[in-house]
This record gives C-alpha cells, structure tokens and sequence, in this order.
C-alpha cells in the first residue's frame, strides 16, 4: 500500500500552529489577523496599507471586481481600498488604538466574518465543484454506454477519484484551513472523503438516473446493480439535499462542516484537536448565517444537522462496501490516490491515469 503521505504530500504545509491558540482571519485578504484594527479585524499588512491610502482614489485596471486574497492582495490598490472600506476599515478612527480591542458593534463584525468566510470558500469551491449550478445549466444530457456492472464500477472509481483531487485543491487553497498541518487534513480527508463526494454530486441524483458531470446519464437499475443498498440509501440522501435547494456556497460550507466534525478523543494521531472544534464551530456559524437569509426560522439549519447522522451512516456503509472492489481488483484500475484515502490493500493498486 502507498504510504498515506501520497494524499499528505499534495497539500501544502503551512507553519504548525500552537495547540489551543485561537486563529481569526483579516477580513480584507484572508491572512491571519493581529486584531482589530480602524474597527475591523485585519492583518498587519491591510492594517498598513489602509493607514497609507485611506485618503487615496485608485482606478482598478481590470473589467471585473478583483477578488483580494493574501497571495494578490498587492495587485490591484484600488478594489483593495474598496474592499477595506465595505467591511467598515474607519478613516476616523486612526487615532491609537488598542490593537485587540473590538469594534463598537461586535455583532456587526461577526457577520462581516460570516461574509468573508463565504466569500473565499464560493470562490474556490466552485473552481473545484462539477455540479455548480452555472455548470448544470449548460450540461447536455447523453446515454452513457456500460457494458456491465465492473464498467460502471470502474467509472465511479474514476469520478470518485477525480472529485478528490479537486478538493485536495480546494484544501490547499481554502484560507480557514491554512493553519491545519497537512498531516490533520489527511485524516479527516480519509474519514470522510466518500460523504464529501456524495454532498458535491447530490445535483446529480436526476428522477431519470445519476448523471455524470460529463453529461453522461446511468440508469438507477445499473446504479443499483453495483451499490445494492448503499446505492438506494445514497439516492435517498442526495434527494433530501437537493430539495433544499442549496446554493453553491451552502454547498461549499456544508462539506467542510461534514468534513470537520469532531473526532473520537482516542484517536490520538490527530494533532490539533482545539483548532478542528474552533473551525467546526465558525463555519457552523457561517452556514447558519447563510441560510437565515431565506430561512429565518432556521429549519434548513436544523435539517441540515440531522442529515449530517444518515450521511455518516452512508460514510461507514461505502467503507463495507469496498470489499467488491477488492474482489474484482484483478480486472480494475485503481488510481493511487483513490487507494490511499481508502485504504485499499497494496494488492489491488494499479496507479494507470484517470479518465
């Protein structure tokens, strides 16, 4: 078997960060915050250029609004200062001040962290997500030719795996994240990794089959034929989500709530337990936020935790299920990295490229 460092290896590491300490993020570019600052939480470096330009008039250079994130926040000065200003950076409030004494509405800059914390997961899981709504709009819907069911199984292995790499990248990537050791992502990826597919393809779950992102349609009975019951209880579950009509960041902010939910105490490799609950409990906030603009009763965030149960049970049941792949491996390709988040026995790698 490959070492578990194939998916470790794929995610970059940031610098380890000390048990038990809080992190919060500059809402302007999404680096770490040394507090607030003219009113808002931000970084030393938004701190400072907020200081040289808040009397400034910029022009941006490009056609659309430039998204400020901590790798290009330098490149456009001018949606920059308008960022700074939209979160409620003060002009009027240059004179000292304490730099973790908080602004006057706290309720106020809670939702604008909510915001952010949207804003950047949109940004890039939609980069890394097959079933945006954009995308499903413009799929062409076409019969999908399998011959038997070790072709069907050998296609799913193929999606499943292209899913992951997509949101190995969207780990990379994704700013409240960038303080867990890479270490700690493979874990929870590998815990969790078949629940995250089943949320990110749930659009796919049609009335007339499971339709692949390509535009390819499978009939349920060929679905049926290679998950048996996990695949009747996986229709059933995608179903209740999308008839929540989710949009894509309460898509995106609900697969990191399923991949960061707490883990048992005993499992001891895991290194930064206090930092898992603190990120579970934000983005559990920020998803709440999210939903109470169209459901202020808060029933959708109330099923939502419901389902995270069923779709656990699901996660176990697909961990049983592999035994089919390990029986027919002999007539299977299976892409390594597949094979290392599901621990799949050395015996059954065949690390041929994906479709």
């Amino acid at each position: 078997m490959l070492p578990f460092n194939n998916v470790t290896n794929t995610i970059e590491s940031p610098k380890q960060l000390e048990i038990g300490k809080v992190i919060r993020y500059c809402l302007i570019c999404g680096d770490k915050s040394t507090g607030f600052h003219y009113g808002v939480l931000t970084c030393e470096g938004c701190k400072g250029f907020f200081r040289r330009s808040h009397d400034k008039e910029y022009q941006c250079r490009y056609k659309t609004p430039c998204v400020i994130t901590m790798e290009n926040r330098n490149v456009c000065k001018a949606c920059r200062l308008k960022k700074c200003r939209e979160v409620g950076m003060n002009k009027q409030c240059l004179s000292l001040q304490p730099a973790n004494t908080p602004p006057i509405d706290a309720i106020q800059q809670d939702k604008l962290e909510f915001e952010w914390n949207s804003q950047q997961v949109h940004r890039l899981h939609t980069q890394t997500y097959g079933y945006s709504i954009d995308r499903m709009r413009l799929i062409k819907i076409k019969d999908f030719e399998l011959k038997n069911n070790l072709q069907t199984l050998q296609h799913f292995i193929n999606e499943i795996n292209s899913d992951i790499t997509s949101f190995v990248f969207f780990l990379k990537t994704v700013p409240l994240l960038k303080e867990m050791t890479p270490e700690d992502k493979s874990i929870l990826l590998k815990r969790h990794a078949f629940s995250v597919y089943l949320v990110r393809t749930a659009p796919g779950y049609t009335d007339n089959g499971f339709l692949f992102k390509n535009g390819g349609l499978i009939a349920w009975q060929k679905f049926y034929d290679v998950y048996g019951e996990l695949g009747i209880k996986m229709n059933t579950i995608a179903t209740k989500i999308r008839e929540m009509n989710f949009t894509d960041v309460e898509i995106g902010v609900f697969v990191m709530l399923i991949m960061l939910q707490p883990i048992p105490m005993e499992d001891v490799i895991f290194q930064n337990v206090t930092l898992l609950t603190e990120t579970y409990t934000r983005l559990s906030k920020t998803l709440n936020y999210q939903l109470d603009t169209r459901d202020p009763a808060n029933r959708l965030f109330i099923k939502i935790q419901g389902l995270l149960g069923e779709i656990n049970a699901i996660n176990h049941l697909h961990k049983q299920s592999l035994d089919l792949i390990k029986t027919n491996s002999h007539s299977l390709s299976i892409p390594s990295l597949f094979a290392d988040v599901f621990s799949l026995p050395d015996t059954v790698l065949n690390d041929q490229s994906v479709e």
